[in-house]
């Protein structure tokens, strides 16, 4: 059972429960196999990077849907760990997750397979230009840095 502790429940999203489905379903791995061809999914890892990231830009960070990065991202979108808001999109915990949501997100991804055998994350996620979100990501950082006083009101 996953941990609800604040980084807890994505650091147990480890290989493990990607391989307890696949053991459960040969035919499962089969479907999937263009996914796991170059590695195995591991979105603990993947979820630490991602916080990392998080970290360095003051709460957000870019995924260019073209990098590796965007396949994680695809899947761990598609078990709920993101939410799209508003052209972006923002971080939730899933209500709920197991081996068999990791096996659906993982299917989901593998049915974006082409003609030419490529996958595509941006078949999973709403995109907007990089340059855009870069600049979207800047503001952000701005607002962050801006000195802030609470309005008192009028009296």
């Amino acid at each position: 059972m996953p941990s609800f502790t604040p980084n807890g429940l994505w650091l147990q999203l480890k290989p493990r429960a990607f391989g307890e489905k696949a053991q459960q379903d040969v035919n499962f791995l089969k479907r999937v196999e263009r996914v796991t061809v170059a590695y195995i999914p591991d979105f603990g890892l993947a979820a630490c990077l991602m916080i990392m990231r998080l970290n360095e830009y003051k709460t957000s960070l870019v995924i260019d849907l073209n990098s590796e990065d965007a396949e994680d991202f695809a899947m761990m979108t598609a078990m709920g760990f993101f939410r799209d808001f508003d052209c972006r999109y923002q971080m939730v915990v899933p209500c709920r997750l197991g081996p068999m949501h990791v096996g659906q997100a993982v299917l989901k991804y593998a049915k974006t397979e082409d003609k030419e055998f490529a996958l595509h994350p941006e078949y999973l996620a709403t995109a907007i230009p990089l340059a855009a979100a870069r600049t979207h990501q800047i503001r952000l950082r701005a607002l962050d840095d801006f000195p802030h006083t609470p309005h008192l009101g009028r009296t």
